[in-house]
C-alpha cells in the first residue's frame, strides 16, 4: 500500500491531483482513494464526454477502482451549479458521509436524484484514528476524525477485502459488487449504504466455521488413562450465520465420544488415539481439529496384606495369604481375587 500526497504549498491544483493519480497508476494500484475535493479548481464540466479530464479518469477506471470523497460542504451535487471535483466524473465511485444512525451526515455532500446520483454510496463519516497523516506532531492518542475522506477510506478498505478474496475482479466488477450489496439509508431510500459483510460474503460465499480445541491441554493429555473421564471442549464460530454450531467428538479407536462444545468422555481402548472435533454449520460445511493421546496399559497396584514383611513361616503349616490390587487403568477398580496368583519361588526353584 502506498500513500501519495499533493504538493503541500498553496492551493492544490488539478495538475497536482492528476499527477498523483498518474503515479498511483504507474504503481499498478488496484484501488486508488481520492480525497481532493476542496480547493481544486476545475476548468469546465468534467463529465462532458468530449472533455479531457473525464477521458483521463475513464481510462484510469479501466485499470483501478477510483474511490472519491464527496466533500464536506453539505451540497447537493445533483442540483448544485457549482462544480465539485472529483465526484462530478462518472468514472469514480463517489462516497458520502454517514452517521451512526445510518443517516447522511449534515456536513457531507450528497445526491438527491433517484437515478444516476453523483454520490454513489455512503460510508462512516466518523472514525477513530491513532495518527493524522497531515499532522507534524507525533501523537499516538486515539482521536475522533470526521469527513468524507474517512468515508472514502472505509469503502476503499472494503474494496481491498473483496479484491483479496477475488483478485480476478475487474475495477467495474468490484464497483458493482459494492453497490449491489449495499443497503438503504434510514432517512432516504435512494442513499446506498456500504454493507461490508454482504460485499465480502457475496465474494467468498459460504465458508466453513472456525474451530479451536481449548481442552484438553497438553499437560492434561499426558495424564489421560483408560476409562478415566476427561473434558473435551472447543470453540466454534460461523461467519455465515448466528445459528449454533454442531460439534461432534470421535476417536479413531473408540468411535463416537459425544456431541457439544463441552463434553465429558473416556477412552476404553489401549493404544494411540486420534481424537477429532468436527464442527458443522447449517449449510453442511465443516472444519476439523485433532489431537493425539496415548492410553498406556499400566501395571496394577498390588499390596500384600498378610503375611506382613518379616513374619517367619513354618514348613508344613497352613497360612492364609491375603492381598489387594487395583487397576489404575480402570478408574482404580479392585481386581477380583481370582485374578491374583500366588507363586512360591525358593532357592531350589
Amino acid at each position: 500500500m502506498s500513500r501519495l500526497r499533493l504538493i503541500d504549498y498553496g492551493v492544490p491544483t488539478l495538475f497536482h491531483g492528476l499527477a498523483g493519480l498518474g503515479r498511483a497508476l504507474a504503481l499498478q494500484a488496484d484501488i486508488i482513494n481520492l480525497s481532493w475535493t476542496s480547493g481544486v479548481p476545475v476548468p469546465g464540466p468534467v463529465d462532458d464526454p468530449s472533455g479531457g479530464i473525464n477521458e483521463i479518469l475513464a481510462d484510469a477506471a479501466g485499470q483501478s477502482l477510483l474511490v472519491a470523497a464527496a466533500g464536506n460542504s453539505g451540497l447537493d451535487l445533483d442540483t448544485s451549479e457549482s462544480t465539485t471535483f472529483i465526484c462530478e466524473a462518472s468514472a469514480v465511485l463517489c462516497v458520502g458521509g454517514l452517521t451512526v444512525e445510518k443517516q447522511r451526515a449534515q456536513e457531507s455532500n450528497y445526491g438527491s436524484s433517484d437515478v444516476g446520483s453523483k454520490v454513489d454510496i455512503y460510508g462512516p463519516f466518523q472514525l477513530y484514528s491513532y495518527s493524522n497523516p497531515a499532522s507534524q506532531v507525533d501523537d499516538d492518542r486515539l482521536a475522533v476524525v470526521t469527513g468524507t475522506s474517512m468515508s472514502a477510506a472505509f469503502v476503499s478498505a472494503v474494496a481491498a477485502l473483496i479484491r483479496s478474496a477475488d483478485p480476478g475482479l475487474s475495477p467495474e466488477e468490484l464497483k458493482d459488487r459494492i453497490l449491489s450489496t449495499s443497503t438503504s439509508s434510514t432517512d432516504n431510500p435512494n442513499h446506498r449504504i456500504i454493507h461490508s459483510y454482504s460485499a465480502v460474503h457475496a465474494t467468498i460465499g459460504e465458508t466453513p466455521p472456525t474451530l479451536e480445541i481449548t481442552q484438553p491441554t497438553q499437560a492434561q493429555i499426558e495424564t489421560v488413562r483408560r476409562r478415566q473421564p476427561f473434558t473435551l471442549e472447543a470453540e466454534s464460530f460461523d461467519f455465515d450465520s448466528d445459528e449454533e454450531i454442531t460439534i461432534r467428538w470421535s476417536s479413531d479407536l473408540d468411535g463416537e465420544l459425544g456431541e457439544g462444545m463441552r463434553v465429558r468422555a473416556a477412552l476404553s481402548q489401549f493404544g494411540r488415539h486420534t481424537v477429532t472435533a468436527t464442527a458443522t454449520d447449517r449449510s453442511g460445511q465443516s472444519s476439523e481439529q485433532s489431537f493425539i493421546v496415548d492410553v498406556e496399559d499400566h501395571l496394577p497396584l498390588l499390596e500384600v496384606l498378610h503375611p506382613v514383611q518379616g513374619v517367619v513361616l513354618h514348613s508344613g503349616a497352613r497360612e492364609i495369604f491375603r492381598a489387594s490390587a487395583i487397576d489404575t487403568d480402570d478408574r482404580n477398580q479392585e481386581i477380583d481375587c481370582d485374578n491374583i496368583r500366588w507363586i512360591d519361588i525358593n532357592e531350589n526353584g
